[in-house]
């Protein structure tokens, strides 16, 4: 089931950059053929009034390309609008108790003009940073004015104390998971640690594996699915969201004692005792045995426990 998601949005409207409105009804398509100041786009096919001012119809556009081309679908995230006025769809974000005064990324920032009342543009917010907001727009031009009739798609960024800023509607988006083991930058699923000589694939940014364990020396073992096939290989530790990989689990001895094994066999090396009650730092769990780190004064213990001894958090 597709999921509608505030990045996935600004990534649609950020492509669009550039794109020009026509001088008839030709190339609507095209980001630069046919240039002219007649109000034709691609985006107000979408709303039904080509040839008018065309800012709302764009944001329209975006949402109905971010809902696989599907109005309903679209005007439900619009809470209820679909509409080529501005007004029109910020009243609506009133209604539904969806405006706020302080921007969120993926929010439509509302701005009055000269035309009427309420609104008279809008755009999409890309970015927060401080006490400064980046948009895209429609119908605009470059500059660090408000501009609601440029003729074309820019990138742009306003203070947030800004006089003609009116407020920011926020899209019904789906909230996007709190992906603790995805991937921050692009990199490979090597087959061994510690080496670069062979790989089963590249893993994209957002990409989420499932973590086996930490290999250390900056490297991680993890699995994910590469070309339709799960494959069990090793990350850099670099490649990683810092809540990922490396974040693990608790655990607490809940039996008299624990034995810390060096191996995950009953008849391995036993490292040291663990009284009950003691936390450990567990890395995985297996089907009978949990790989864990435990520290006691200046020693660091890296080995397994039997899962029916520990209560893991």
């Amino acid at each position: 089931m597709s999921k509608y998601y505030a990045d996935t949005a600004i990534r649609i409207a950020k492509a669009e950059k550039g794109y020009i409105e026509k001088a008839s009804n030709k190339d609507l398509n095209s980001k630069k053929a046919n240039p002219g100041s007649n109000n034709y786009t691609k985006y107000g096919v979408i709303t039904g009034t080509n040839g008018d001012y065309w800012c709302a119809s764009y944001i329209c556009w975006i949402m109905y390309k971010l809902c696989g081309s599907s109005k309903t679908t679209a005007r439900k995230l619009l809470c209820g609008a679909f509409s080529a006025s501005c007004e029109t769809l910020r009243t609506a974000f009133v209604q539904k108790k969806r405006y706020y005064k302080k921007p969120a990324a993926g929010d439509l920032v509302f701005f009055s003009g000269t035309r009427h009342s309420g609104a008279n543009h809008i755009g999409i917010v890309t970015k927060v940073s401080g006490s400064k907001i980046y948009t895209m727009e429609g119908n605009t031009s470059s500059g660090s004015s408000v501009v609601d009739n440029g003729g074309a798609v820019c990138e742009k960024s306003y203070a947030t104390s800004h006089s003609r800023i009116l407020g920011y509607g926020r899209p019904l988006y789906d909230p996007k998971p709190d992906c603790k083991t995805c991937i921050k930058t692009k990199c490979r699923l090597y087959k061994s640690a510690n080496t670069v000589k062979g790989y089963f694939g590249t893993l994209p940014v957002g990409k989420q594996v499932e973590f086996v364990k930490d290999q250390g020396s900056g490297w991680s073992q993890a699995r994910a699915v590469v070309a339709n096939v799960v494959r069990t290989g090793y990350v850099k530790n670099t490649c990683l969201k810092k809540s990922g990989l490396s974040k693990y689990r608790k655990g607490i001895v809940k039996t008299p004692t624990a034995d810390i094994h060096q191996k995950n066999k009953k008849s391995s090396k036993v490292q040291i005792t663990v009284p009950k009650g003691n936390k450990v730092t567990v890395v995985s769990i297996g089907k009978q045995w949990s790989n864990i780190k435990y520290k006691r004064g200046s020693i660091t213990y890296d080995g397994f426990i039997r899962n029916k001894e520990l209560t893991v958090r």
